[in-house]
């Protein structure tokens, strides 16, 4: 119901496009909110409470290790066809929704520690899409050279520098103030609603065939490389059943909502972004009961 919900909402930002409410202009403001005020609240909203272990850092260097092995192949797939094209290849390189979307399915699957290893995976998950991903993706879409100066630029974004920093809490025990987990709280509850809300205002029910092909070859090879990378979490990584389980489920989870917001800031196709979007929120829906039923 939670991810039908997520579909929902989906439905009333598009609804309200075609309203005349909002305009597809107005995408990169609602981006920005979503970006720089409610997720980093709703991060630090989940992260206040999580359990962060040196003994399960590991699934943390998977979910960076994911994530770069797509973002290097969609580069190399993409060299010739220009920076744009190439940032936006890197930008959909792995990038998992696992806050709104995959903790609510695996928490109702599998109970509460399996949210603690979707979230480590998250961990990882950020830090090389909004990290290193999102440097690289900048770089190529301003048409400058990725040099260390402007690696480090981008990698210290707002995003990345929160989600650091609660991880660095939660290793040393701290926790967050009353009076500011009540305001990250408050903030951070709206953050499913404003990602959705924003993917239905720059979506396009039919984008054009031109489109509508490339949107499913990019996701062809998405999910070839999630069968690939769950194949061999499966069968070659050292853990417990539950665990194995988690990352397969994580592998075919959505595009992260964020990466539409970042496609704006690039200046790139917003609208094929969002289309690719919604479209893996639908193969999600199917995907993860269908891979829990199979391998639990």
């Amino acid at each position: 119901m939670r991810a039908f919900s997520l579909v929902a909402i989906v439905a009333i930002g598009y609804g309200a496009k075609r309203a005349g409410w909002v305009k597809a202009s107005h995408f990169p403001i609602f981006a920005r909110l979503m970006i720089r005020v409610t997720l980093p609240c709703a991060l630090a909203t989940g992260y206040n409470s999580a359990v962060v272990t040196p003994g399960l850092l590991s699934i943390v260097a998977i979910g960076v290790g994911v994530n770069l092995v797509q973002q290097v192949a969609a580069a190399v797939r993409y060299r010739h066809a220009g920076p744009d094209v190439q940032a936006f290849g890197v930008l959909h390189g792995g990038t998992y929704n696992i806050g709104a979307f995959t903790i609510p399915y695996v928490s109702g699957f599998m109970g509460p520690a399996a949210v603690v290893y979707a979230s480590l995976f998250d961990v990882g998950n950020v830090v090389a899409a909004a990290g290193f991903g999102y440097a690289w993706a900048m770089s190529r879409a301003r048409g400058r050279a990725l040099t260390v100066r402007s690696l480090t630029r981008d990698l210290l974004n707002p995003l990345l520098v929160v989600y650091l920093g609660l991880i660095a809490m939660r290793l040393l025990g701290w926790s967050l103030p009353g009076p500011i987990l009540s305001f990250t709280t408050l903030v951070g509850a709206a953050n499913p609603f404003m990602a959705m809300l924003m993917i239905g205002i720059g979506l396009a029910l039919r984008p054009g065939r031109a489109k509508v092909r490339s949107a499913w070859r990019r996701l062809v090879w998405r999910y070839a490389f999630s069968v690939a990378l769950a194949a061999v979490v499966w069968l070659g990584l050292p853990f417990s059943h539950e665990i194995r389980l988690t990352l397969v489920l994580v592998l075919f989870a959505p595009i992260a909502s964020m990466v539409p917001g970042f496609v704006a800031e690039a200046k790139g196709d917003v609208e094929l972004s969002t289309y690719m979007n919604s479209v893996s929120i639908l193969v999600g829906l199917v995907a993860m009961p269908v891979v829990f039923l199979v391998l639990r």
